[in-house]
């Protein structure tokens, strides 16, 4: 069991050392998708200029996945460090890649002649831009709601606070009004 313990702690030691002066890798959802074991398989959102690094092992012993994304202006792929045999003679592969455009892509993993798409990376403003467009329209524009992820996620204090000042000069949608407010309807008594 040590052994095995110490062979998860030195991928993730080799996928930090790897990501040292990156961004940070957070974990989404690992998983497996087919034949192949992912460190990341959900819908992830990232900043232009962000870079990213996740690990695959095919179950295969022999197979060797090539890795590829749905749209290269979004992504820019790069393989982040060497291969790393495991002890139970699966091999572990370190792939990533640098937000360069904004867009939504998959990212994709052909082994033995079969591609499977492992996970999608959308890729939105970086959060300086963000934080610039609702100081510049007064806290009063709409936000994507990957724009708003991307402020609670990555923005730090002051992407919450944009948030919250944004919520504050939110104006309620008609006829849709939150409790209290002068739009919300009582209920009806009349269910049928």
């Amino acid at each position: 069991m040590l052994r095995r313990g110490t062979k998860a702690i030195g991928k993730i030691l080799t996928c930090v050392g790897l990501l040292f002066g990156m961004a940070a890798m957070p974990a989404h959802a690992a998983g497996m998708v087919g034949n192949l074991e992912s460190d990341t398989t959900d819908r992830t959102l990232f900043s232009v200029g962000e870079k990213y690094c996740f690990l695959i092992t095919p179950k295969d012993k022999a197979a060797k996945p090539d890795y590829t994304v749905g749209n290269g202006k979004v992504l820019e792929t790069f393989v982040a460090g060497a291969p790393v045999k495991n002890a139970d003679g699966t091999t572990t592969y370190v792939f990533g890649f640098t937000c360069t455009g904004k867009g939504e892509t998959g990212i994709y993993m052909t082994v033995d002649g079969q591609t499977s798409k492992i996970f999608t990376a959308y890729v939105g403003d970086t959060i300086q831009e963000i934080l610039s467009k609702v100081e510049a329209s007064g806290y009063t524009v709409s936000l994507s709601s990957e724009e708003m992820q991307l402020l609670v996620t990555k923005g730090g204090e002051a992407g919450r606070e944009a948030l919250n000042r944004l919520m504050e000069q939110a104006k309620p949608v008609p006829g849709e009004g939150t409790p209290g407010s002068a739009n919300v309807q009582p209920p009806s008594e009349n269910f049928s």
